[in-house]
């Protein structure tokens, strides 16, 4: 019997994942796609990348990874919404918006 995890309310509707091999012109395109309407800044973090090699190689399911983006990705959006974020964060964010 499977389990499914679900969660009614979401602060992350819509995620964007850019993927890919270095120097691949991720850092160029997300900074466009965070001028969009609607758009966060956008953010590395290193949780997504894992979760996405594990559904690759098969070590976690897809319903499971999914769930645990949606999860990191509401729960990221929520530290930045109430100012909890790291310094470094901040200076980055500053610096990106300057470009």
């Amino acid at each position: 019997m499977k389990t499914q995890i679900i969660r009614p309310q979401e602060l992350a509707k819509d995620i964007i994942i850019f993927d890919g091999r270095s120097k691949s012109g991720k850092t160029l395109i997300a900074p466009l796609v965070s001028t969009f309407e609607r758009a966060e800044l956008w953010l590395i973090d290193h949780i997504f990348e894992c979760l996405c090699a594990l559904d690759h190689r098969g070590f976690i399911e897809r319903h499971g990874a999914a769930a645990l983006v949606r999860l990191y990705a509401d729960l990221g959006l929520y530290n930045r919404l109430i100012g909890r974020c790291q310094i470094s964060e901040l200076l980055t964010a500053k610096a990106r918006r300057r470009i």
